[in-house]
């Protein structure tokens, strides 16, 4: 098993387990877009950095700015 596999595993999980908007899950999303960069896959990498800002925003976290 690979490490994309798991933390999609584990970005499921926390989407089912706590919401898309929870501030975990937005973990999951940035963990899961470090391992898509790592492998040159850059838009998937961009969607998943994209989800973890709109959970962070959606819970008043400020989300770090990438620009």
């Amino acid at each position: 098993v690979d490490a994309e596999a798991l933390y999609e595993r584990a970005l499921a999980i926390r989407k089912a387990a706590l919401g898309v908007n929870h501030p975990d899950t937005a973990v999951s999303f940035n963990n899961l877009a470090v391992t898509y960069q790592s492998q040159g896959k850059g838009d998937p990498a961009i969607s998943a950095i994209d989800q973890a800002r709109k959970g962070l925003r959606a819970n008043s976290v400020r989300p770090f700015d990438c620009s």
